[in-house]
């Protein structure tokens, strides 16, 4: 097994592919690399345009900053819906025929 993933590395000019592997990991690892950089191509574009156009990206920026300011208002308030406090669930297994009044007075937790 060693011998087989343990192969010695075949050196390829930094210009041409390298082979085609069928190794499925290899594969994977490779084409990731290979989005990863398209990606990165992409931000690196995206960041000279910005800077060839400082003006207009400051002030989409600061308009986007200030458009922010609109949301204000939703600060603190929950995704959850409003609980009536007053409700309470409970269950309580008594004997058979015990009345309310009577499992409540009886109740060790129950303070009067």
């Amino acid at each position: 097994m060693a011998m087989y993933l343990l192969q010695p590395h075949l050196h390829h000019a930094e210009d041409a592919p390298p082979p085609r592997s069928r190794n499925p990991l290899v594969r994977f690892q490779r084409g990731f690399e290979a989005g990863f950089e398209a990606i990165r191509g992409g931000y690196r574009d995206l960041l000279t345009l910005a800077m060839q156009r400082r003006p207009v990206f400051v002030i989409v920026f600061l308009g986007f900053v200030g458009a922010s300011f609109l949301l204000l208002p939703y600060l603190g308030q929950n995704f959850f819906p409003s609980v009536d406090a007053g409700q309470i669930l409970m269950h309580v297994r008594t004997q058979i025929g015990t009345r309310l009044e009577e499992s409540a007075i009886n109740s060790p937790t129950c303070r009067r």
